[in-house]
């Protein structure tokens, strides 16, 4: 009996310091993974409000975002449908420019996700 309740704390220790190791990963912070984007490097193929970000992959899946100013946003189909569920912003919603017509044309988007994609590889 005694041997059984020690193996049960030890299982319980061993999911309280998985959990707390996934926690640290994810979600609101890319943990100093994948690369600086900025306006600058981009020049008129900038398709953001926000200057600079960190652009990354965010596992499981393909899940490319931008972190910029603590904010985690969706740029890819796959992050931006599970944005609720993972606590990004919805890029298209708040930092993708648009066109006066109200296109997202301004800047190359496709060329970013693109980038972040090969991330996730």
């Amino acid at each position: 009996m005694r041997k059984h309740t020690w193996s049960i704390v030890a299982l319980g220790v061993m999911s309280l310091l998985a959990l707390g190791s996934m926690e640290s990963q994810h979600p609101g912070s890319s943990g100093g993974h994948g690369e600086r984007i900025t306006r600058a490097e981009y020049g008129d193929d900038w398709p953001f409000s926000v200057a600079s970000g960190r652009l990354y992959c965010d596992p499981p899946g393909s899940n490319v975002v931008l972190e910029s100013s603590g904010k985690i946003y969706a740029l890819n189909g796959r992050a931006i449908g599970s944005a609720s569920q993972r606590g990004y912003i919805d890029a298209r919603k708040s930092i993708m420019l648009k066109d006066g017509q109200g296109f997202f044309t301004v800047g190359d988007i496709q060329r970013i996700i693109s980038r972040g994609l090969a991330m996730c590889r």
